[in-house]
């Protein structure tokens, strides 16, 4: 229901009704667009990952572990643009409807109007902290080791048919034709990975799957033939049946390298510790990610009084809604670009760390001085309409 409809007089004690609307209003809009983003970011994020997991063993089940993976790194990049454009959007429909100049005719200040979205924005700088610092380091830890697990492993939909492939490292397979069923026909498998023992398998028939880091071969009517360096030249076997894998973990597995998005705040800030005499520069970059899980976080604010305020001080005044509107699209991107340099710059030098604390404080203090101060709010409001 539209406030236009309320009654010009409200006793002091049901304001808290009108900022309860506003907090409604403001997370119906914020939940549509953030879902709507996390799924363009979801989307993005796992179209270039899947193809990691087709052919692959239980591909349906680390397709799912992926996704919810994926889900917290996402949410910290679509909240605050979610947060930013329902600020805009809110107040831009509540001037269009008339309720911002029913407020104001009520006894609502610019300072209370401002209040429920501070409060909103307040709430989501704390969950995404603790989204940033906590949940997504240990969501990406998860998410790049099933990667590295899945890249380790051979995907059968790899092994083309009618061409030699040489992709697994000293071995060649070449396979004539599939059948609808998945069944190979007449394959050739060249294993030269031991010098001393090199086998050539050849094959009417095959089945191959892929079992782990092993890729089972179910190999029907054919022969083997053995290249020894200690013996004949030549030793040959036919069979009816017989399964060959390839084990492409013998010679141990590659450890991991974890990257600095795996670590929380606190890892990263014992790893910088640990670097600080062997590797100072790369002390700087695990002490600056380890920050930037948290600064970024300190421009909800600053996108409210922006925002919020610069809007509220001319649209309810039925003036024009672009000028506003752009000058104020203008600032929030000019000062998160501003961040992002000087996050780049603290991965160089230590001092630009504390300088990605002061900007965002420092643009949200001035921010909220501007529309918050009456002599100020008289040249604003003269400059935005």
């Amino acid at each position: 229901m539209s406030l236009s409809s309320f009654s010009i007089t409200i006793r002091r004690g049901q304001r808290h009704l009108l900022q309860r609307y506003l907090i409604a209003q403001s997370l119906t809009t914020f939940t549509l667009l953030t879902l709507g983003l996390s799924l363009i970011i979801w989307l993005s994020q796992l179209l270039r990952r899947v193809d990691i997991i087709l052919g692959k063993p239980d591909a349906l089940w680390s397709l799912l572990e992926l996704c919810i993976y994926l889900l917290p790194q996402t949410l910290s990049y679509a909240v605050p643009i979610s947060f930013l454009i329902t600020c805009m959007l809110t107040i831009i429909r509540l001037g269009n409807d008339s309720e911002l100049t029913v407020m104001s005719a009520v006894g609502f200040s610019n300072r209370k109007i401002l209040l429920p979205f501070l409060l909103l924005g307040c709430a989501l700088m704390v969950l995404l902290m603790f989204l940033n610092t906590v949940v997504a380091p240990n969501a990406n830890e998860r998410m790049y080791g099933l990667i590295f697990k899945l890249r380790d492993q051979i995907s059968t939909n790899l092994i083309k048919t009618g061409s030699f492939d040489d992709r697994i490292p000293g071995i060649t397979i070449f396979i004539e034709r599939q059948q609808s069923n998945g069944t190979l026909e007449n394959i050739f498998i060249h294993d030269r990975r031991d010098p001393k023992n090199i086998l050539t398998l050849t094959a009417q028939q095959a089945l191959i799957d892929a079992v782990d880091n092993r890729l089972v071969a179910r190999l029907r009517y054919g022969a083997i033939k053995h290249h020894r360096a200690d013996a004949n030249p030549l030793e040959g076997l036919r069979f009816s049946s017989y399964e060959y894998v390839i084990d492409l973990t013998k010679n141990g597995e590659v450890p991991r390298q974890q990257k600095r998005s795996e670590l929380t705040f606190f890892e990263l800030v014992e790893a910088a510790n640990l670097l600080q005499f062997s590797k100072p520069n790369e002390s700087i970059r695990y002490l600056a990610r380890a920050h930037e899980q948290i600064t970024r976080t300190l421009y909800l604010p600053f996108y409210t009084f922006c925002v919020v305020g610069l809007l509220i001080l001319s649209l309810h005044h039925r003036s024009s809604i672009i000028k506003p509107v752009l000058i104020s699209s203008f600032i929030a991107i000019f000062v998160r670009v501003v961040g992002f340099q000087l996050q780049n710059n603290a991965n160089d030098s230590e001092l630009f760390i504390i300088f990605t604390y002061i900007w965002p404080i420092l643009m949200t203090c001035l921010m909220a001085l501007l529309v918050l101060v009456p002599h100020p709010q008289f040249w604003l409001k003269r400059w935005l309409s």
